[in-house]
């Protein structure tokens, strides 16, 4: 699975992101203790530009289990939830989730910045989408 699971993370970072979401879904069928898939195909239904993939119901629900595998100790799933629920129009929960996931030791530095435009969105109730805004 680790193949597919793989695979479906380069496929959706490279834009291909219906086949991303076909390795991930079948990554999470085999293994439903994948934490990983569960964020990935998160942050994909949540975060997609084309209407037509994004499936925010759904990502809330995977990046939940995503941080319940977890324990809620992954800042990436708790990135991925935050994200989630911005989708959703849950602007204060999104906003709560990014801002512990920036709080963690674990969160890459390199990536606070980008974090923090997310945040920034969030508190302004606008969701996140890949690509820019």
């Amino acid at each position: 699975m680790i193949a597919y699971l793989n695979r479906g993370i380069a496929y959706a970072r490279k834009g291909s992101r219906e086949r991303g979401i076909a390795d991930l879904r079948l990554v999470i069928e085999q293994d439903p203790t994948s934490w990983l898939a569960h964020q990935e195909l998160a942050w994909i239904l949540a975060t997609c530009p084309a209407d037509l993939l994004r499936n925010p119901q759904h990502a809330l629900a995977l990046a939940t289990k995503a941080c319940e595998l977890t324990k809620h100790q992954k800042p990436s799933c708790l990135d991925a939830l935050a994200a989630a629920c911005a989708a959703t129009g849950a602007f204060p929960d999104a906003a709560k989730w990014q801002a512990q996931a920036m709080e963690s030791p674990a969160y890459p530095a390199k990536d606070l910045a980008a974090a923090k435009t997310r945040l920034d969105l969030y508190r302004a109730g606008k969701p996140w989408r890949e690509g820019g805004h």
